[in-house]
């Protein structure tokens, strides 16, 4: 399967409760340096020439030695037209053999590649099926690529090639442009190791399983597209167990866990039942629910999504939840570019959040929400979307303040803005889309401006392709008994966004516990607007439920307006927009706008609310206001 771009990896190991007071996570550093690998990372020319269809991988391991034997075969399309065919193959590896259509072939190894010199041209859109044999003594990436340790005085062997350590232990494509269409991993593997048994795994599901003279040979199948570096195995004396979960389907959830810790394990990781239906209930389906989804214990502390099965070095519900859902964002689909990299990891730490809201209530997710602002609030430069210098900039690729927890936000502003049924179906739109493939934030814009029928632009470039957030200064006055007017003032902290518009939510309370709440859509500087509580307010706040992102809030509340006429209407003369207060609003029963010919122009008007005029033409008009008791005429003038 042929694909678009790069694709950037995350390993997790933030857990919940979340924390008062802000740190940045140690993951967070972690994904900086692996980045700053794969940036260095030559890819070359060559493996673009070919797009793999299907893999076969036979490897003779054992826990005990940093040694692999065994052979890589390779089902593969021409792109162009090709007489030699490279893959990537650390020097670590020797190349023994390479065998085409049962016919052995030359080839040469340099520069972390193996070029192997076809029989004959193959034009584009030919098919070719070659196996490469080979052995060797893979070299840790520092990241762990191929690592031997031990757990309780036990071998255990396991993999983690992010970002390219495939190619360390076995010969692939790993310049991240293609994902594999299928593969089938064959591990080969001692049985017992000082009277452990062991147990060797991998992506997918075990299609076949022996013991032969000693070893064990366990073949694992995964039939879904897979990029090289999310291809792994592990081998030890696992203790396993199986959950099932899936709303539309059932299917297991193996776990694979060390023995010591097999009571911890099957005390924590049944909650991944729980998470895994709640996120096919707003995701859609689990993308491999034809196979599993599993955990596999390893020699690190927190966690890296394979495809199917989670490598994880605990069992906390934060990061169990974290690394599942990479599997609909992440290996289901993939960021399209180092710009996009927040619809991994901002997708993935707001599903963090939506299993705190699932699992834990409305106060918790509030309480992860101001969480968050606080963080956020810390960098009032910080964007979402990557531009120019920023892409360069490994520490604010991985910014756990703006990549993480902002993208994580302007989810869940685009949630409070569309609702939550328009917001989770365009979720599963987005999904549906671009499964098993790549796509950008413009792509996203797409599908949630499709979904809902609203023009979204200026949202993404405020809160998205901007930087910074508003600070606020709200000026509030009593109009008149159970009546106030709120004006906003807006600053943006940084230069690239002129004004945030947004919906903002508004409270008055009083002093005998009245509270009154209301939400209005905030889209220009010093808008007012009026509120009628019914209630004498003592207090106003906004933003109350922390569902936008906002810094410091300036509250100045001005004396109470003194009436000098039962009618005010301002400006005079009108603009595009007026309002109209009276000063007995109980005693309202009509207000119109006819021209001077006494012909009604707009009926069924309302005070204190703004008016939009900028329609009308330019003239005189008379506004006409109706009480129990009078008739209030004044004139205006439309320039």
């Amino acid at each position: 399967m042929k694909t678009r771009l790069l694709y950037l990896i995350l390993i997790y190991l933030l857990a919940f409760p979340l924390p008062a007071q802000h740190h940045i996570p140690d993951f967070v550093a972690l994904e900086q340096r692996q980045a700053q690998a794969l940036r260095r990372f030559q890819a070359s020319p060559h493996t673009g020439d070919y797009d793999l269809t299907h893999t076969t991988l036979y490897l003779r391991v054992d826990p005990r030695l940093d040694t692999v034997s065994g052979y890589a075969e390779h089902r593969f399309t021409a792109l162009t037209s090709m007489t030699d065919i490279y893959f990537d193959m650390d020097p670590a590896l020797t190349a023994d053999s390479v065998i085409y259509h049962q016919t052995h072939l030359p080839f040469a190894q340099a520069n972390g590649q193996i070029r192997i010199t076809l029989p004959s041209s193959l034009s584009a859109g030919s098919t070719g099926l070659l196996r490469i044999h080979y052995h060797g003594n893979p070299a840790s990436t520092g990241f762990g690529s191929f690592e031997t340790s031990v757990h309780n005085q036990v071998p255990i062997l396991w993999t983690l090639s992010e970002p390219y350590g495939a190619m360390g232990w076995w010969p692939t494509k790993q310049d991240l442009i293609d994902k594999i269409d299928s593969i089938d991993i064959t591990i080969d593997y001692p049985a017992l190791i000082d009277g452990h048994a062991m147990q060797g795994v991998s992506n997918g599901l075990v299609a076949h399983d022996t013991v032969i003279n000693g070893r064990r040979i366990t073949r694992w199948h995964h039939g879904h597209p897979i990029p090289a570096y999310l291809v792994a195995i592990a081998v030890t004396d696992y203790a396993w167990f199986d959950l099932q979960a899936g709303i539309f389907q059932s299917f297991p959830v193996q776990n694979y866990v060390y023995p010591e810790d097999s009571a911890r394990a099957a005390g924590q990781l049944p909650v991944i039942v729980d998470i895994m239906d709640y996120y096919e209930s707003v995701f859609g389906q689990y993308p491999f629910s034809d196979e599993k989804y599993g955990h596999a214990q390893f020699g690190w502390g927190g966690g890296m999504e394979h495809t199917t099965i989670t490598f994880v070095g605990g069992f906390s519900r934060g990061l169990i939840a974290h690394e599942l859902a990479h599997h609909w964002f992440g290996d289901n689909i993939t960021c399209a570019s180092w710009p996009d990299i927040w619809i991994n990891e901002g997708f993935a730490t707001y599903s963090e959040a939506l299993t705190q809201e699932y699992l834990d209530g409305q106060a918790a997710f509030e309480g992860w929400r101001r969480y968050a602002i606080r963080g956020i609030t810390r960098r009032p430069h910080g964007g979402v979307y990557k531009h120019g210098a920023d892409t360069l900039n490994i520490g604010e690729l991985f910014s756990w303040y703006n990549t993480y927890l902002k993208g994580a936000m302007v989810l869940h502003m685009l949630r409070f803005r569309l609702g939550d049924s328009t917001f989770f179906d365009g979720l599963r739109n987005f999904l549906q889309n671009y499964s098993y493939d790549f796509a950008s934030t413009e792509d996203f814009r797409q599908i949630m401006e499709q979904t809902s029928g609203s023009d979204l632009q200026e949202f993404f470039n405020d809160w998205v392709y901007g930087k910074g957030f508003p600070d606020y200064r709200v000026n509030w006055q009593q109009i008149s008994s159970g009546v106030y007017n709120v004006s906003l003032e807006q600053n943006p902290t940084d230069n690239s966004v002129d004004f945030f518009e947004t919906p903002l939510g508004i409270r008055l309370t009083g002093d005998s516990g009245q509270v009154y709440d209301t939400i209005v859509f905030h889209d220009h500087n010093n808008q007012s607007f009026v509120l009628t509580p019914g209630f004498d307010a003592t207090g106003i706040e906004i933003n109350p439920g922390a569902n936008i992102l906002i810094g410091q809030t300036e509250y100045l509340r001005s004396p109470a307006y003194r009436w000098t006429a039962d009618l005010l209407q301002f400006p005079n003369p009108i603009g595009d927009s007026w309002q109209v207060w009276i000063r007995e609003p109980a005693r309202f029963r009509r207000m119109y706008l006819a021209d001077m010919t006494g012909k009604i122009i707009l009926d069924g008007l309302r005070p204190f609310r703004e008016i939009h005029t900028g329609f009308l033409p330019a003239g005189t008009y008379l506004l006409v206001v109706e009480t129990d008791d009078k008739v209030l005429i004044e004139k205006l003038i439309k320039p």
